[in-house]
């Protein structure tokens, strides 16, 4: 008898694609180029505030477009985020962990990285090719501000009064560094030799403009990568090398007189070369938020509440080393333990298992993706987490991940709960859209009050709208105090009733007893400067403070 014999049916491998290719295409064009460049000089923050608009709107836009989620990446996601708006919940300060003012490393920051490493190994090549055009230009426009903005900082004002590019649209010359060098991957996988050439020479010229030591090791990492996943030749990255390495020296031999918005010679890549006070300062602060850590294990201290963390934890010896002043761990594995606890790490640890075997191991052309993953993330291990390059470290670790499937048919049921999820998901992004643009709102009336005498209505809608914004409250406070000196008796109260209410908002912020004092010390209350200012060494102990003598005019030092 005949064996039988079953028809062979061959797996449909296939890309899946989004249902909405545009809207696709206008997140990611969002996240890659408008993310960088944005910038708004109406508002507070220049650099950050609309960052954090775009961020979010981008990421809605990717999502929205009906991309699939990776499977195996799907449930790990799920988990990390889950447990970091929970960590935000628990937090110290649950307020200050939606936005997170000080960096903009809040929930939005951290759930858009969530969506985006989850969406992006369906990106299709083509487009991924696409966004890896636009991010070789972005780098160009970023590399050439900054050059612009130390060589001649007075052409910048006419796009922007009062508003300083160093850093060109990072307003951090350490993030633009960062940004400029994860581009060089990007440049290299350019077969035109004219277009690379004198990418990279922009690219170098950029970086030196930082002046930061950052900007000499990045490029190293960069070309180190990608030399190996692009397989170039080993001339094609020797010229890389001389033209990055050029631009570079070029900086670091000019005289100063050239330099027409330089810092000071002891900041400069050069003098940062020749001091180990770098490393001091991030050791200490390593141990302090490893005490943070144990401090709160379970869930950590909550998004964007670092610096209370390390100001509870941190030593008298850490502070006087370190300063008393970072909001961020400088180590984004350090810095997941202490906003999210053991529970957090976890699930960020298993997120990384199913990513990284996969993401250091591309497929279909995208070893570019991969190289500049690298570079962020090594800038990650020793730099502080950032609206624009950390979602970007996600979303190329994501694309390199890209594996071909099987599609089939999925059952009804599964298809039903799919549609669920998404929807729920939706909602839940369109919410932090809305509220990222709240953000930016109240960040331009508190510009508004700043520049504008006698404006404190817009100080006040900017705390009403926007409860977490501190700098607001601060600005409130101390204008309504100076009023109350004047002897308005009716601010006086206003102001402190401010103070009290931050306080009582933000009982573990490192800065807002402090504010209370300033306000009481401009009111002249001297007994009750002395008590606030006791009571931020009961809370924090080992905080860096010089208590006022009871004379008028005395400052506190920060």
């Amino acid at each position: 008898m005949p064996a039988l014999r079953f028809p062979q049916v061959t797996p449909d491998i296939r890309p899946v694609e989004a249902r909405r290719p545009q809207a696709l295409e206008a997140g990611l064009f969002m996240l890659v180029v408008a993310l960088p460049l944005a910038f708004f000089p109406q508002s507070r923050s220049a650099f950050l505030d609309v960052k954090i608009l775009v961020l979010a709107t981008g990421t809605l836009l990717v999502w929205a477009s009906g991309l699939p989620v990776d499977r195996r990446l799907a449930l790990p996601t799920l988990v990390w985020a889950a447990v970091i708006a929970v960590a935000a919940l628990a937090g110290v300060d649950p307020v200050e962990s939606l936005i997170g003012t000080v960096r903009g490393t809040g929930l939005v920051l951290l759930l858009c990285a969530a969506a985006l490493v989850a969406l992006a190994p369906n990106v299709p090549a083509e487009l991924l090719e696409r966004a890896r055009g636009w991010l070789v230009v972005t780098g160009l426009v970023v590399a050439a501000v900054a050059v612009v903005s130390r060589l001649a900082p007075d052409v910048l004002e006419v796009v922007a009064r009062r508003t300083s590019f160093i850093g060109s649209t990072f307003g951090n010359p350490v993030h633009a560094a960062g940004f400029i060098a994860a581009c060089i991957p990007a440049v290299l996988a350019d077969k035109r030799p004219r277009v690379w050439v004198v990418a990279l020479a922009v690219y170098g010229l950029g970086m030196g403009a930082a002046e930061e030591r950052t900007a000499y090791l990045l490029p190293i990492v960069a070309l180190v990568a990608a030399a190996w996943y692009l397989r170039p030749g080993w001339r094609r990255i020797a010229v890389a090398v001389a033209v990055v390495g050029v631009g570079l020296a070029l900086w670091a031999i000019a005289p100063s007189s050239v330099v027409a918005n330089g810092p000071p010679e002891r900041y400069t890549a050069v003098g940062q070369f020749q001091t180990l006070v770098g490393e001091r300062q991030r050791l200490a602060v390593y141990e302090a938020n490893a005490r943070a850590f144990t401090d709160r294990p379970v869930l950590g201290w909550g998004p964007a509440n670092t610096w209370s963390g390390f100001l509870s934890a941190a030593t008298a010896q850490e502070i006087d080393t370190a300063g008393r002043n970072w909001a961020d761990a400088h180590n984004l594995l350090l810095e997941m333990a202490v906003v999210s606890g053991a529970i957090g790490l976890a699930a960020f640890g298993w997120l990384l298992l199913r990513l990284l075997p996969r993401a250091i191991r591309p497929e279909g052309g995208r070893g570019w993706a991969t190289a500049s993953a690298l570079t962020l993330a090594v800038f990650a291990f020793f730099e502080p987490m950032n609206v624009v390059l950390t979602p970007l470290l996600f979303l190329l670790a994501g694309a390199s991940a890209f594996r071909a499937v099987s599609v089939s048919a999925a059952p009804e049921r599964g298809r039903r709960s799919g549609r669920v999820g998404r929807t729920a998901a939706t909602v839940g992004l369109a919410c932090l859209v809305v509220l990222a643009g709240v953000n930016l709102a109240a960040s331009g009336l508190e510009q508004w009050g700043h520049t504008h005498y006698g404006s404190n209505w817009a100080l006040r809608a900017a705390t009403g709208f926007a409860p977490w914004r501190l700098t607001a409250t601060e600005a409130l406070a101390m204008s309504l105090a100076v009023d109350g000196r004047a002897g308005d008796g009716a601010a006086a109260n206003e102001a402190r009733d401010v103070v009290d209410r931050a306080v009582r908002d933000h009982p573990l912020n490192p800065g807002v007893r402090l504010l209370a004092a300033d306000v009481e010390l401009l009111l002249r209350n001297f007994p009750a400067t002395q008590q606030w200012i006791r009571d931020q060494l009961r809370v924090f102990p080992n905080d860096d403070l010089t208590v006022p003598e009871h004379e008028p005019g005395t400052t506190i030092a920060r």
